[in-house]
């Protein structure tokens, strides 16, 4: 599942917060990015195009 963002770095101090481990961080044209699993397994993309 993606979802899209303005402020990535917030929500990944929230994702973390939250005791999961964000992974696979990248900076793409238009965007950045990055990947959690939750605890049932199901990955979350986390994007910003600001």
């Amino acid at each position: 599942m993606g979802i899209v963002v303005d402020d990535l770095d917030a929500v990944e101090q929230r994702v973390i917060a939250a005791g999961l481990t964000p992974t696979n961080h990248d900076d793409y044209e238009p965007g950045r990015r990055f990947y959690f699993d939750d605890p049932d397994g199901i990955e979350f993309e986390i994007v910003s195009y600001a």
